[in-house]
């Protein structure tokens, strides 16, 4: 393996743990979330379903979280808890 290709993987995975660090560090609830930021949190669960968000659906989250008063960096933190599985969104049934 080459020497470059190695160091990409490492730092892959040193930022991998990192992260997991930080966000075990901070932990996000969905009880803790103020409405507002559960909607938002339901909202963008709802739209990233597959894994990814299209032009059209992020578009609808800004207007979401303007129209909600997040901000810009709580909205990216709150889609960063949802996709690491920090924040369960509990289902409807529950």
């Amino acid at each position: 393996m080459a020497l470059p290709t190695l160091l990409h993987r490492c730092r892959r995975h040193t930022d991998e743990w990192l992260h997991l660090l930080r966000s075990m560090a901070e932990p996000l609830s969905y009880a803790t979330l103020s409405d507002d930021e559960q909607a938002y949190a339901e909202q963008y669960e709802e739209l990233a379903d597959d894994g990814s968000v299209t032009e059209n659906e992020r578009k609808l989250l800004i207007f979401a979280s303007t129209g909600l008063g997040i901000s810009d960096e709580r909205a990216a933190e709150l889609e960063s808890a949802v996709d690491s599985w920090q924040i369960l969104i509990p289902s409807e049934e529950e």
